[in-house]
């Protein structure tokens, strides 16, 4: 028989607080169920989960439902943050890390394109490939990462 009245059970996830960025909520929620032992116990099934979640973010695209997407995608950023907290990695500074190293290397692409004299809205797919491949050599060689 259901209970008239909902019953409140104390959840290990009670004292997460939902005020963190975004990824560093994700990680507060999988170390707080770690905590009471919802967790693997090595990084490889994680690599594992983020694979299978990407799989399903690729099927959630082929149907081209907008909230299936969505949500695959938050499943996507969620698998990773938790493999994020087994390799004992900040998220949130390893996105601004890559977003600089990003920033960086269109910048340098830009730049090698407007010194060639061209747009790189002018340029092939190829042609950015290899000059983004450029920028990052040269950004690395400067010690500005890769």
């Amino acid at each position: 028989m259901k209970h008239p009245h909902p019953i409140h059970i104390v959840s290990a996830l009670d004292g997460v607080s939902s005020n963190d960025d975004p990824l560093q909520h994700a990680v507060a929620l999988s170390t707080a169920a770690s905590n009471h032992g919802f967790d693997w116990q090595s990084p490889a099934p994680v690599f594992q989960a983020v694979r299978d979640e990407l799989v399903e973010l690729d099927e959630a695209t082929q149907d081209g439902e907008r909230s299936a997407i969505e949500h695959e995608v938050g499943d996507v950023l969620l698998a990773a943050c938790n493999l994020a907290r087994h390799l004992a990695v900040d998220p949130s500074r390893a996105l601004q890390q890559a977003a600089a190293r990003f920033e960086g290397r269109f910048r340098e692409l830009e730049a090698r394109a407007f010194g060639d004299g061209h747009s790189i809205a002018d340029l092939s797919m190829d042609e950015l490939e290899i000059r983004w491949q450029q920028a990052k050599r040269t950004l690395s060689e400067r010690g500005g990462g890769a």
